[in-house]
């Protein structure tokens, strides 16, 4: 344990107190260690890759802890964080992969960038009750992960938030939530689902294989759910609209959907067009089924789940994000993205169909190296 106090890096004068990589080196920090009274922050990368912290208990001071800052503590398996913390920064906790819980502080707004990214023993965090926005990652491949519960208005549910949280059964937001942005949930393990009030968009790609998902209650506020939002989820039968059926993308439901919404005119009007059929009407509501998917929902149900990539939400492909996964034979890559980077799909040697955004304006060198020279074509603007 740590008990002595050291110089802090700002001077005497300075209100911040930080700890700095350096004060962590110097101590061979192993097993329980306590961090004592009067830092109020924790400098970047200042814990990362030290593999022997099992448990780490944070000073009542501390305010602020910076990206990276524990990234890499492979045994950490306990963190005490105290109440007056207010910013935790990007993926602080990344890569902890034998952390099993963790209670937040109450004033914590935000749940940064890929702070529990790849923390594959996580079960429960609590202490959300302050939380307004979940970021790009923020739990990406927290595949231990079972339940998570929000108390207060959240504005956005980031991209990839809850990727691979493939044991995530339980999800209640208490107060409203306003989007669910691309591949929020993708993979996730949800059985039933009743998404609250206040809802108004479903981005693309943002249920996208949450394979175990069966039954969907949706909420009277929803005005758009994106291309292919529900795609694979081969078990999902029922979809219940709270109120008129929404807008909703190419591909939006799998072909197996059952939808039960409120019946009018216009809404059986735009279920009709894209291929639903009105099985039955009693009283306020109406049951369709999906008669006559759509092309693009039964290519996307040929392909096995290995072998079509969907990519939604993002910017810029990263270089390299997809080298020599030979197992890709088809990508659909959707509006918004403006680059890919270099090899971002070199030696991906089955592929041999790539559709491109309008919105793209930079392919990196190499990006599709090594592909079918179908593949390599397409490309070319």
């Amino acid at each position: 344990m740590i008990r002595q106090t050291v110089e802090i890096g700002f001077g005497r004068s300075s209100p911040r107190a930080v700890l700095r990589r350096s004060y962590a080196l110097n101590n061979h920090l192993s097993g329980e260690v306590v961090i004592p009274n009067g830092f109020t922050d924790i400098e970047v990368s200042a814990f990362k890759d030290m593999k022997n912290i099992t448990k780490i208990v944070l000073p009542k001071t501390l305010l602020h802890i910076d990206e990276r800052a524990f990234c890499g503590c492979e045994s950490l398996e306990e963190v005490v964080l105290p109440e007056g913390v207010e910013s935790i920064g990007d993926e602080a906790f990344c890569g902890c992969r034998a952390l099993e819980n963790v209670r937040l502080p109450f004033g914590l707004r935000v749940i940064s960038r890929g702070l529990f990214k790849n923390c594959l023993k996580l079960r429960a965090v609590t202490g959300l009750r302050s939380v307004q926005r979940i970021e790009d990652g923020a739990f990406w491949n927290c595949r231990s992960l079972a339940a998570i519960e929000f108390s207060g208005k959240i504005e956005t549910v980031g991209i990839y938030a809850f990727y691979r949280c493939e044991r995530l059964e339980k999800l209640s937001f208490k107060g409203a939530v306003k989007c669910l942005k691309s591949h929020c949930f993708d993979g996730a393990g949800f059985r039933e689902l009743f998404l609250p009030e206040g809802l108004e968009q479903i981005r693309d790609g943002a249920f996208l294989y949450c394979e175990k998902l069966r039954r969907l209650v949706l909420p009277g506020s929803l005005l758009e759910i994106g291309s292919y939002a529900l795609a694979g989820c081969v078990r999902l039968t029922k979809i219940i609209f709270q109120g008129g059926v929404p807008a909703f993308g190419q591909a939006a439901f799998p072909s197996n959907a059952r939808v039960v919404c409120r019946w009018n005119q216009d809404s059986r009007l735009l279920m009709e067009a894209r291929g639903f059929k009105l099985c039955r009407k009693q009283d306020e509501f109406a049951l369709y089924l999906y008669h006559y998917p759509e092309t693009a929902v039964l290519e996307f149900e040929a392909s096995t789940k290995d072998t079509f990539l969907l990519i939604f939400g993002i910017r810029e492909i990263p270089a390299r994000a997809y080298c020599g996964r030979e197992k890709i034979r088809k990508v659909l890559i959707g509006e918004g993205v403006e680059c890919i980077g270099q090899k971002a799909f070199a030696d991906c040697k089955r592929l041999s169909d790539v559709s491109l955004p309008k919105s793209l304006k930079v392919v990196g060198e190499g990006a599709f190296r090594g592909c079918p020279a179908e593949a390599s074509a397409l490309y070319k603007k």
